[in-house]
């Protein structure tokens, strides 16, 4: 036949006792606990045992807020910054258009010096050559 499982009730040891011993008492050989066998063995479902649920305390939250709020900022303004570079982001063709109209008017600008440097030094011209002429 098969064995029993039985439990000692003062030191909660499963004991494992021949069917041929049902029906009658056994010493613990754990604790010497007197122990009766019964004559057909339980069923033995296991029982699941409901976990107990224990709300934590409440926390403040001021300080994950303390942290999350500057970064929520930092990420808008990176977010804006980044819609504003690529709105206004000048493309290869036209930093080379801007460049060409910069040094077009720096030449100008350039020639414009000269030339009233030249009319200046033939005013001078023209005043002494009058001077020596007299007229």
């Amino acid at each position: 036949m098969s064995d029993i499982t039985v439990q000692c009730p003062a030191c909660k040891i499963d004991l494992l006792v021949p069917s041929e011993l049902a029906g009658t008492q056994a010493e613990c050989p754990n604790c010497a606990e007197l122990i009766t066998i019964p004559m057909r063995p339980f069923a033995t479902a296991e029982v699941k045992k409901r976990p107990v649920i224990i709300d934590p305390p409440k926390k403040n939250n001021w300080l994950k807020m303390a942290i999350a709020i500057p970064l929520l900022l930092a990420l808008l303004g990176f977010i804006g910054y980044m819609i504003y570079a690529q709105t206004f982001k000048l493309t290869k063709e036209d930093k080379q258009a801007t460049a060409w109209k910069n040094a077009e008017a720096k030449a100008m600008n350039d020639f414009r010096k000269e030339q009233r440097e030249r009319d200046a030094k033939l005013e001078e011209d023209m005043k002494k050559i009058r001077a020596e002429h007299g007229l």
